[in-house]
């Protein structure tokens, strides 16, 4: 006999260095099969996400501040237990111990637009803060059987974090802890559980000598119409008998469940449900479709989808832009690739609140933009081209030096020399307005070399 399980529970980070992680839910899924005697094998899937936050003081915090998260932990576990069943508490509450070793595959995200955070590696340079990490493993719990073939799962597990597949500078391993505490309500389908089959009673007749009355016949209602007797008996009447115990030849038709599902035929609306869906049913012998996708949850690699995201024929979502906003959620499916996006899967332009200064260095009387400011031009026209309803003003600023009409028509110029840039990377012109200010609103002191090159500066102002 095995078994499906599948719940939800708790799980959080533990150790390392603040901000803490906090208890989040989590989903898990296992698969358990005899091994020997009262030992198990177990198949175990736990998918989690954490949220680190500033003000937490404890690594137990149930609640976490939007505003304080800078880290989201993101990943799954997947490991093989060993587990020992003890019948401490009768047959049908066992306690159940083990042992096991995985692999946990997470990464550390942006909490607010999904991006895969960089840090050190353990060789210098920079890297992908992710990692897929062996995993040693202990379990105790309680399944206490509640019906034929169900049964429920209060399941605590500690899984260590080893360190080995992790390639971060020593600092960040420190940071990093090592313990992560879990606790799971399961509710789990047995297969393999054997059907009683009703017996037939036939009377016990008694000797011709014996003097005690015979005892009553007992008859279900599901008994055959013929006597039984046992091979050795003789058909003279008087003669001994044996009791014979046969099975029923027909059952009553609300016992059939044609496909095994649990469902008896009378009661199911799907009679046809394949072996692989057995133990995801809902009351009336149908595979259950939990995130209502379309794709049933026995063949859904994806079963929490947000409802209204589109999926592939594996369940799972659909995002052709890839900025974590799946498709059918996605108000802006054609977002480019590595831009940061907000809730709906449109361009964040939060970051366009502010004004953008261009520190150009210009030369005298010079008006080109130099290298240094151009990737940074490129990257401002990436997001533009996303959000066409952010208009931009232009404000170019000399610092005293020359004749005052003369800084007036130079600072025009540079206003013109950015406006035509962001022109060529594809930004309609008359989404700009550039206004040269000439020498005004200065904001460093002309008498300095390093003051006028402040003063010579670009503002981005953009409206929306």
């Amino acid at each position: 006999m095995f078994s499906i399980d599948a719940g939800v529970g708790l799980n959080t980070l533990n150790g390392g260095a603040p901000p803490w992680f906090g208890v989040r839910p989590q989903f898990q899924f296992r698969v358990e099969a005899p091994v020997r005697g009262d030992w198990r094998a177990e198949l175990i899937y736990t998918r989690l996400t954490l949220y680190d936050d500033r003000t937490n003081h404890s690594e137990f915090s149930l609640t976490t501040d939007e505003d304080e998260r800078t880290r989201a932990m993101k990943g799954y576990d997947v490991g093989v237990l060993f587990r020992r069943r003890f019948h401490i508490f009768g047959e049908n509450l066992p306690l159940s111990c083990g042992l096991g070793v995985g692999l946990s595959d997470w990464r550390m995200a942006n909490p607010q637009n999904n991006v895969t955070l960089i840090t050190e590696g353990a060789l210098g340079g920079n890297v992908a803060y992710s990692a897929t990490e062996i995993f040693v493993a202990s379990a105790l719990g309680v399944f206490p059987r509640i019906s034929r073939h169900w049964q429920m799962g209060l399941d605590l597990r500690v899984n260590y974090m080893t360190g080995a597949g992790r390639e971060f500078e020593s600092g960040i391993e420190d940071a990093l802890g090592r313990w992560h505490l879990k606790a799971g309500l399961t509710l789990g389908y047995l297969f393999g559980v054997e059907r009683p089959r009703p017996l037939v009673f036939e009377t016990v007749r008694r000797s011709p000598g014996n003097t005690e009355p015979d005892l009553p016949a007992a008859k279900p209602a599901f008994a055959p119409a013929f006597p039984v007797i046992s091979p050795n008996a003789s058909p003279a009447i008087n003669q001994p008998m044996t009791v014979a115990l046969i099975p029923a030849p027909a059952m009553d038709s609300s016992f059939i469940d044609s496909d095994d599902d649990g469902v008896p035929d009378t009661y199911d609306n799907c009679p046809d449900t394949p072996p692989e869906a057995i133990g995801l049913i809902d009351i009336r012998g149908c595979s259950i479709d939990s995130d209502a996708d379309g794709v049933p949850d026995y063949r859904d690699a994806c079963p929490n989808n947000t409802p209204g995201a589109l999926v592939n024929p594996d369940g799972c979502p659909r995002d052709s832009d890839s900025d974590g906003i799946p498709d059918g959620l996605d108000d802006c499916p054609g977002t480019a690739s590595g831009l940061a996006v907000d809730k709906f899967g449109c361009v964040d332009v939060s970051s366009l609140k502010e004004k953008i200064i261009l520190d150009i260095n210009y030369a005298d009387g010079s008006f080109d933009i130099d290298y240094k400011t151009r990737p940074l031009l490129d990257s401002l026209a990436r997001i533009l081209r996303q959000a066409p309803q952010v208009k931009i003003e232009i404000n170019a600023y000399t610092d005293e030096s020359g004749p005052y009409d003369a800084n007036r028509i130079l600072s025009q110029k540079r206003a013109n020399r950015v406006r035509d840039y962001l022109v060529e990377m594809g930004i309609a012109s008359d989404r700009m307005n550039p206004e040269g200010r000439g020498e005004s609103n200065f904001v460093a002191s002309n008498d300095t070399e390093r003051g006028r090159q402040k003063n010579r500066r670009v503002e981005l102002v953009f409206l929306r």
